[in-house]
């Protein structure tokens, strides 16, 4: 065999052009095996960035519970405004301060941490969140003052195991009445991990702000996802065989779904009015209803131009999308390709623009306004209507599909809406 391959490979080599023809396959294949590597590369670097962060949580938590309850004497200093020094594990509310927010005034915290050198302690928020801040920006409380015993934690918040949305009976305490809790989500918050349930079943999720809004991500139960694959597919057969559908269009194949499958529909209900509280706030007197539900198959070369949504049950709204079904090409992995060239990273990707505030921003692919979705099936996506949203097409064979829907935000009138969900406060599109 190596005398044949031998022969055969002088043969080759002996004819015009044969030994470039080698060469240049020699070469495509180690331009192949050193994209192979960078990209094994990237994602080792990721995962040992992961695994630090993780070890780094992991030390503060078992530094945080070696502290609980034994506050050593460095930890006492100042003292804060209610008279006595802050120890860890007190319960405090926060003071009028030129380094608390205005907003987080009258709220109860607890002591997490002291720092007795900067006269500053962190606290945790009922949110979870945490915050540094002075100790004269703290008022103890009665007990804590009066060095009684260990405070209990504070309540975490609804569904999440302290992260997220606030449970209904945290409320802030200001001049000696009782006021709502902010919302959530905001322009200073970060990600918060939260949990939806719809039904009997409980999804964990993600409530994402951005600067001008924010949107909100959980994934679906497989049972759904299979579900609602079916109900387009016989939606889209029904719609071809009425000739309600251009089979020559490349927006793709969409098609309503009269009767969506009622889990999601509970679902999408239930995202979107977590959702509408971080934005709201737990007391304000709203209504979430899914107005209409649709489906879309995306062919090769297939794409969506770039559009908003409008309920027509409210001015307000928001919307969910939903990949079904994707081809083997399309997945996560093509995350992981350079963003710059033809190597396949916008591959049918949806696209969400939240704001476009840079003269050329209207001439860019990727920048900080644009956030793009990943290619997983059963992720759903709740974000508001007034988002702009578009889709790249593919080349390669296969049939990618979604569900997506619109729901009505019933709010009283003259409430108190946020710029955020509204979308009067995003910057106008340069588009």
């Amino acid at each position: 065999q190596d005398r044949a391959s031998r022969g055969i490979l002088s043969h080759q080599c002996s004819q015009p052009g044969g030994s470039m023809a080698l060469t240049s396959s020699a070469v495509d294949a180690s331009a192949l095996i050193r994209e192979e590597i960078a990209q094994a590369e990237r994602r080792r670097d990721r995962a040992r960035a992961e695994c630090e962060v993780r070890r780094k949580e992991v030390q503060e938590l078992e530094q945080l519970l070696a502290r609980q309850g034994e506050p050593s004497a460095s930890e006492v200093s100042r003292p804060s405004a209610g008279g006595s020094a802050p120890k860890v594990g007190d319960r405090a509310r926060l003071l009028a301060s030129a380094e608390v927010h205005a907003g987080l005034v009258g709220q109860e915290v607890q002591v997490v941490t002291v720092d007795p050198k900067k006269g500053k302690c962190k606290v945790r928020l009922a949110s979870g969140e945490q915050r540094l801040v002075p100790f004269s920006g703290l008022q103890l409380s009665s007990s804590s003052a009066a060095g009684g015993a260990a405070q209990a934690p504070l309540p975490p918040t609804a569904g999440c195991g302290g992260h997220g949305i606030l449970a209904e009976s945290s409320l802030i305490f200001t001049e000696g009445r009782t006021v709502p809790p902010p919302p959530v989500l905001s322009s200073q918050s970060l990600k918060q991990r939260s949990s939806v349930r719809f039904g009997a079943e409980e999804a964990p999720c993600e409530l994402l702000p951005l600067v001008h809004t924010g949107m909100l991500r959980v994934e679906l139960p497989d049972s759904i996802v299979t579900r609602l694959r079916g109900q387009l597919d016989t939606a889209v057969a029904a719609a071809i065989a009425a000739g309600r559908i251009e089979e020559a269009s490349r927006a793709g194949l969409e098609a309503p779904i009269a009767r969506p499958d009622s889990e999601f529909e509970e679902a999408a209900v239930a995202c979107c009015q977590l959702l509408a509280s971080a934005f709201l706030g737990r007391s304000a007197d709203y209504k979430v209803e899914l107005d209409e539900t649709w489906g879309v198959v995306q062919r090769p070369g297939d794409y969506r131009l770039m559009q908003t949504q409008r309920n027509r049950k409210a001015p307000m709204g928001f919307t969910c999308l939903l990949d079904v079904e994707l081809p083997p090409h399309l997945s996560g992995e093509n995350h992981e390709r350079p963003a710059k060239g033809a190597y396949g990273y916008h591959d049918g990707v949806h696209n969400l623009i939240w704001k476009t505030d840079r003269s050329n921003d209207r001439m860019d692919l990727i920048h900080a306004g644009i956030m793009q979705l990943e290619l997983t099936t059963g992720e759903l996506h709740v974000f508001p209507q007034w988002f702009q949203h578009y889709t790249y097409p593919f080349d390669d064979p296969g049939e990618r599909k979604w569900v997506a829907a619109n729901v009505a935000l019933h709010v009283d009138v003259g409430a108190e809406v946020p710029a955020m969900l509204a979308g009067n406060g995003a910057p106008p599109s340069r588009r």
